[in-house]
């Protein structure tokens, strides 16, 4: 199937008398070739970037996932040989994950530090090398998870103490850290669920709790019914 440009070049020519017009035939042909030799090259160098692009995504998908595995002598360089001048959308991302390196080892000083809050250490390693979007949703469930009051204090104590002995870790999370320090309420179905559990559990220490001749009547009360219900 021709193209629309070609098609309206045979309609030109075909109306041209070559005797007296074989120089703007000529022209005509000329010009048609010339574009679509630019066009093949744009499309050549417009693949080439998508591929360019979709490998560079999947280096940085990689470098995410194994973020915390690699040696910081093979992460630094990957990381550093990431070229996103042609991709500006990857650019945040590669430079999230730089500066999220060069601090990479005082994460182990968090987590030994006293008084740390491993669930809020946890999300935090999790959050500072995912894509916004899906940081977004991990801090989310991070908020739903939190079941009370007591909850609730010891994860802001853990964000003090970061913001007090690792300043610079508090930088790469600061809005998140104070949307969690001025937090004065807690997720109503974790609540619930956790005051059920409660419940729970002090329904089975009451019954725990029972006289033991109160257990030897509702046994016999137990055996008495099912000979009953054994008899033909």
């Amino acid at each position: 199937m021709i193209s629309e440009r070609e098609r309206d070049y045979l309609q030109t020519t075909l109306r041209m008398n070559p005797m007296f017009e074989s120089g703007e035939l000529l022209t005509l042909r000329r010009t048609l070739l010339q574009k679509e030799r630019l066009d093949h090259e744009e499309s050549v160098v417009t693949g080439d970037r998508r591929n360019q692009r979709d490998a560079l995504r999947t280096q940085v998908r990689m470098v995410q996932r194994d973020f915390w595995k690699l040696p910081l002598d093979q992460l630094e360089p990957m990381l550093n040989g990431m070229d996103t001048k042609n991709f500006p959308e990857l650019g945040p991302v590669v430079h999230r994950l730089r500066t999220v390196a060069t601090s990479r080892g005082d994460f182990p000083k968090l987590a030994q530090t006293p008084g740390m809050h491993m669930g809020l250490f946890n999300a935090f390693k999790v959050i500072v090398v995912l894509p916004p979007g899906d940081a977004v949703r991990v801090k989310s469930q991070f908020a739903r998870s939190i079941q009370d009051k007591k909850h609730l204090k010891e994860i802001q104590k853990g964000v003090a103490l970061i913001g007090t002995e690792f300043p610079h870790l508090m930088e790469l999370e600061k809005d998140w850290f104070n949307t969690l320090s001025k937090m004065t309420r807690v997720n109503a179905a974790a609540q619930s669920n956790a005051t059920g559990m409660e419940a729970v559990r002090n329904a089975l220490g009451s019954i725990f709790e029972l006289p033991w001749y109160t257990w030897w009547i509702a046994a016999m009360a137990i055996k008495a019914i099912l000979i009953t219900s054994l008899r033909p």
